[in-house]
């Protein structure tokens, strides 16, 4: 018997599987809010909530560059916001076991009505202590949690503070690897095959009518 995988639209022109973990490192602040506006309005788009995980001055700068569109195409009303120092409680430090619960606890709600919804999480690295292997469990059962449920999750950390070896690390428990510019399968995740997409700015601005389904 083979079971069939629904895929879900990340944006219109890409569809990934439904509960992917994408992990994104970014190396431009411009293309960062580019992707992440991106990422708003492709959701309402598509009819999805989406929760934003990010400083309080990165999510003003969103809301400023969504301008009217945020109440006159109803994205207030399918947008969330949570502090990132609070929801990952990374006062100086990081803890694998009150980050999951913070996200179970932001996602639980949807879970309950049954909406769908997609998650956008930056954790803010810079100045951060952290034990490698606390970090490791907490993206390994984000993306067990993240299959479970369903819902596609975008781990966002700025590239130029992360050390390489943390980013090939991370790179293990994320079937998807996004950067400024494009969308690719996690090659030490996933090694069956290595499909490449533009990023979600790039294809905002692209006028492609095909759909690209990501497969096993």
């Amino acid at each position: 018997m083979t079971v069939q995988t629904r895929s879900i639209s990340l944006t219109k022109n890409i569809q990934v599987k439904d509960g992917s973990h994408i992990l994104y490192f970014y190396d431009s602040d411009e293309r960062y809010m580019e992707n992440l506006v991106s990422f708003i309005l492709s959701a309402k788009a598509m009819n999805q909530h989406v929760i934003i995980i990010e400083s309080f001055d990165t999510y003003n700068e969103v809301l400023k560059r969504l301008g009217h569109q945020t109440e006159e195409l109803g994205i207030d009303e399918v947008l969330h916001y949570k502090n990132n120092i609070e929801f990952y409680q990374t006062y100086g430090d990081f803890k694998f076991e009150r980050a999951l619960e913070s996200f179970k606890i932001a996602v639980q709600p949807f879970v309950d009505q049954e909406l769908s919804v997609r998650v956008w999480g930056k954790v803010a690295w810079k100045d951060l202590t952290y034990d490698r292997d606390d970090m490791n469990r907490y993206e390994c059962e984000c993306d067990l949690t993240v299959s479970e449920i369903g819902y596609m999750t975008v781990c966002v950390y700025d590239g130029r503070e992360v050390p390489a070896s943390i980013q090939t690390e991370m790179m293990r428990s994320h079937p998807y690897l996004m950067t400024d510019q494009d969308l690719v399968k996690s090659s030490l995740y996933n090694h069956k095959d290595h499909t490449v997409f533009p990023s979600l700015a790039a294809q905002k601005k692209s006028n492609q009518s095909s759909i690209f389904t990501v497969r096993n």
